[in-house]
């Protein structure tokens, strides 16, 4: 593998990014790294570790995903099921029971619909 010189603008991980060839052939990957407008990069988290430096903004697409839905620092969660970082942020990853919490706090009765 070449060694990159330069450092992205901003990276992205933990993605779900698909796209299409434009022979139909789709792709699947989990992180990309952007360097001027353009993407210089679209694979796993491992390989975009390599686009990223001191000035580079990294975002986490499951931290995003979690503050769209209101889940923050201050979030109760007493039966652990929103895993935290050492500051008590959410880290970006829930145990599987706690990807629901958002829907039943929107819906009034979200287990009579099932």
């Amino acid at each position: 593998m070449a060694r990159i010189t330069q450092t992205a603008d901003r990276g992205y991980r933990n993605a779900k990014v698909y796209s299409i060839a434009l022979g139909g052939t789709e792709t699947h990957a989990q992180a990309i790294a952007i360097k001027d407008g353009k993407f210089v990069y679209v694979g796993d988290v491992d390989g975009v570790r390599a686009w990223i430096g001191d000035t580079t903004e990294v975002i986490d697409c499951n931290t995003k995903a979690l503050e769209a839905t209101g889940v923050t620092k201050d979030t109760d969660d007493q039966i652990g099921l929103i895993v935290k970082e050492a500051d008590g942020s959410p880290s970006g990853y829930v145990k599987e029971p706690a990807a629901f919490l958002p829907v039943f706090d929107i819906l009034e009765n979200p287990l009579e619909a099932v």
